[in-house]
């Protein structure tokens, strides 16, 4: 029996939106019914910890520390918890998970304008999740989950790929893709940039074989997003005064490219990376000659001059 079906019951019904989406609420917000749907390798480690809100002896800032991890009920109760967290003056967190040392979690938490930046620790073998929050952060109010902002997997190129990881998450958790639309919107209106002071805890780390994160900027740029996002808002201007007919995709994308290059040139590094830009160049030539990744076709005549 998998996750869904101990959800919403093996052969029971799914349909109706008011059932479904009540089903899910319950699910979510319960310690009770996500241990009962866990697979049994999992639920089996729950009772090891026990019900409580800090480990016994702990030391260090709760949560913030790796010895005072925040107790919850498994993986699903990682997520949910820290969907359920905002910063102390209201704003929204978005998570995923760097990895594990001595059976705490380690995830990495950014607030939804992209101003702070920490590391949260979490002890997953317990049978409930804390009611106590990390100095900084409250719950929600009401301290009620109703969509999913947070990841126990680890995001490459962190914010920027957490959309997506979240909803194939909670499509294979849940059987819905249950991810906020506000995550893209926060993704293409805000800046996300790691202070040093928070690059520094994520080398001390030494997580993923990674020896920097300083040069994120430079993942962006090469896994697409950087002339992504200069792309899609171009097109939709685009569109709304000359029409998809009259718009050469292809002219669109190295324009993008043109102005990230003279950007990161003028008012990046001063020690440019021009293997970087070469590999850039190379995937933006790659997306031209696959006639764009967006969904907009390429026109079939030039107009843009």
């Amino acid at each position: 029996m998998g996750w869904l079906d101990k959800i919403f019951g093996s052969g029971g019904r799914r349909d109706g939106a008011d059932a479904v989406f009540g089903t899910l609420s319950t699910f979510l917000n319960s310690d009770d019914a996500q241990n009962a749907a866990m697979p049994e390798d999992i639920s089996s480690t729950l009772p090891v910890g026990g019900a409580v809100d800090s480990i016994a002896g702990a030391t260090g800032d709760f949560g913030r520390s790796a010895t005072n991890p925040i107790p919850v009920n498994g993986p699903v109760g990682e997520v949910t918890y820290l969907s359920a967290l905002t910063m102390a003056d209201g704003r929204g967190v978005w998570a995923h998970r760097l990895g594990s040392r001595d059976q705490v979690d380690i995830f990495e938490i950014v607030s939804d304008d992209g101003k702070d930046w920490c590391l949260l620790y979490m002890a997953p073998y317990h049978s409930r999740k804390s009611g106590l929050v990390p100095k900084g952060f409250r719950f929600r109010d009401p301290p009620k989950v109703r969509g999913i902002y947070a990841t126990n997997q680890h995001v490459p190129v962190f914010p920027l790929g957490l959309y997506e990881a979240i909803r194939d998450w909670s499509k294979a958790t849940l059987g819905i893709p249950l991810v906020s639309p506000r995550l893209r919107a926060a993704i293409q209106s805000a800046s996300f940039q790691r202070p040093s002071h928070h690059i520094s805890d994520l080398e001390a780390l030494k997580l993923h074989g990674r020896t920097s994160y300083a040069g994120d900027t430079k993942a962006m740029i090469l896994h697409g997003w950087t002339h992504n996002k200069l792309l899609n808002p171009l097109l939709s201007v685009l569109k709304s005064n000359i029409g998809y007919d009259g718009i050469d995709v292809s002219e669109v994308l190295i324009f993008c490219g043109s102005m990230m290059t003279y950007c990161y040139l003028n008012y990046g590094p001063s020690g440019p990376d021009h293997n970087m830009l070469d590999e850039f160049h190379r995937k933006i030539i790659e997306d031209i000659v696959k006639g764009s990744k967006t969904s907009i076709k390429p026109a079939t005549r030039n107009t843009l001059h």
